[in-house]
């Protein structure tokens, strides 16, 4: 099922409400939470919507096509900034060979007292059907490649 979904500048984006998962699968989440220990998992498991639907759809549904995250932060007005300055709010986009591959919410930055913040921080992310969690941006499956922050804040 598709929920009405568009881009500030009314572009309509096709998505996917997804099944709830096969509960034969739960092992296999649990084998991902032992191989990563620094994950602190936020939510159970669910097909409902996956990492760009959380990011961009408030957890409604699935947006598919990487192309059209391109086209959400062309259309929603974001622009990359260097990580040392990201703040809570501001957005992660993995890329594997150019291709958005993943997306992830800044929910925690770190200041070590030197006035400004550091390049550590948490995100919250969701892994496909796998469950959110709280994770360091690099401390994701090889898969998802490189990452970068983005912002909807206006440059000052």
């Amino acid at each position: 099922m598709e929920i009405p979904l568009s881009t500030r500048l009314g572009t309509p984006i096709p998505n996917q409400q997804g099944a709830e998962i096969d509960p034969r699968r739960r092992p296999f989440f649990r084998q991902v939470l032992q191989a990563r220990a620094s994950l602190e998992v936020r939510s159970p498991e669910t097909g409902q919507y996956n990492c760009h639907g959380l990011v961009f759809a408030s957890r409604r549904t699935r947006i598919l096509d990487p192309p059209l995250i391109e086209l959400i932060l062309h259309e929603d007005g974001y622009r990359r900034i260097d990580e040392n300055h990201a703040v809570v709010g501001d957005i992660v986009i993995y890329r594997y060979q150019g291709e958005i591959t993943h997306a992830a919410v800044v929910t925690e930055v770190r200041d070590f007292g030197h006035g400004r913040p550091s390049f550590v921080f948490k995100v919250l992310s969701k892994w496909g059907d796998h469950a959110e969690y709280f994770h360091h941006p690099a401390d994701v499956p090889t898969h998802f490649g490189t990452w970068e922050v983005w912002t909807e804040r206006p440059e000052r």
